[in-house]
């Protein structure tokens, strides 16, 4: 079990390497989007 736990780990690992760059503008777009609707928000 913490063999497989271990390897788990390492998978998930390696995915957020390779997927880092799209989640990283996906995460900027919606900080952005948060932003701008805190904004609005502020300014009604």
């Amino acid at each position: 079990m913490d063999a497989l736990d271990g390897y788990i780990t390492t998978v998930q690992k390696s995915q957020q390497k390779s997927a880092s760059a799209e989640d990283t503008q996906f995460t900027q777009k919606v900080t952005d989007a948060r932003l701008r609707s805190e904004a609005l928000l502020a300014s009604l």
